[in-house]
């Protein structure tokens, strides 16, 4: 068995281009899905409320464990030592569609939003 075969999986994920263009591929499919479902209701003589949240978002709630400057849950104590202090991808799927994201500073993370530090 050589090394290369035996990469171990990690939740964590480096905050690359790529994670930012992803989140805003995302955040584009939600605008158009919301704009579409706005299109056929215009025609409806209801009058129904169209900012109310999708079946998915209404369950979706952030994730008490991971909240910014609380220590890891100890499923993810073990993290690599080469995130220490990088950008890192958020754990939380509740901000899966939002430009933020995280780094491990002596075992807590730190939230990263649009606005920097959280």
């Amino acid at each position: 068995m050589e090394t290369e075969d035996m990469v171990e999986w990690t939740p964590f994920r480096l905050f690359t281009r790529e994670s930012l263009f992803n989140i805003e591929r995302r955040i584009a499919e939600e605008e158009a899905a919301k704009h579409a479902e706005k299109v056929p209701s215009e025609s409806d003589d209801e009058d129904d409320d169209l900012d109310e949240p999708s079946q998915h978002e209404e369950n979706l709630r952030p994730n008490p464990k991971l909240e910014a400057s609380r220590k890891l849950p100890p499923s993810l104590e073990d993290y690599p030592p080469e995130f220490v202090g990088k950008p890192l991808e958020d754990l939380d799927e509740y901000y899966h569609n939002q430009k933020s994201g995280a780094s491990m500073i002596n075992g807590n993370l730190a939230k990263v939003g649009q606005t920097g530090l959280v």
